[in-house]
């Protein structure tokens, strides 16, 4: 007898192992990598950072792109995406993806060449935005 419940971090791991397992045996695209970068402050406190993954077919997915408040409009967002780029250029990525919320950076993405590739409205005026970018 099957039963549905909730699962703990262990089981969650082993659920995207399951996965990248199936999807290497349909692909043989091997590739599942996390990169980050951040920047501290003269107390080491970390004021803003990136993250991403490398993905089957060698697709990078920017999973966080956070800049303080106090550290906004000095370039540091542009910068830390730049620098994810050139990694992913570096991995032999050819594209990137990313999302954000209609209250949060979608401006800023096309700004640096991401072009939306699906929407959908999440609630009233809502909306979460899917962008590519091809490098």
């Amino acid at each position: 007898m099957l039963v549905i419940r909730e699962i703990n971090e262990e089981d969650q791991t082993k659920l995207e192992v399951g996965l990248h397992d199936y999807d290497y045996k349909m692909t043989e695209a091997i590739y599942n990598k996390k990169i980050s970068f951040g920047y501290y402050d003269d107390h080491n406190n970390l004021v803003a950072g990136i993250t991403a993954k490398i993905e089957g077919y060698k697709i990078m997915y920017i999973e966080t792109l956070f800049v303080n408040e106090c550290y906004r409009h000095l370039g540091i967002g542009k910068t830390l995406i730049k620098q994810m780029e050139e990694r992913a250029i570096f991995e032999g990525i050819k594209l990137i993806r990313l999302d954000t919320f209609s209250w949060q950076a979608l401006e800023f993405y096309k700004k640096l060449g991401y072009e939306v590739a699906t929407s959908y409205e999440i609630s009233d005026n809502a909306y979460e935005y899917i962008l590519i970018k091809r490098i």
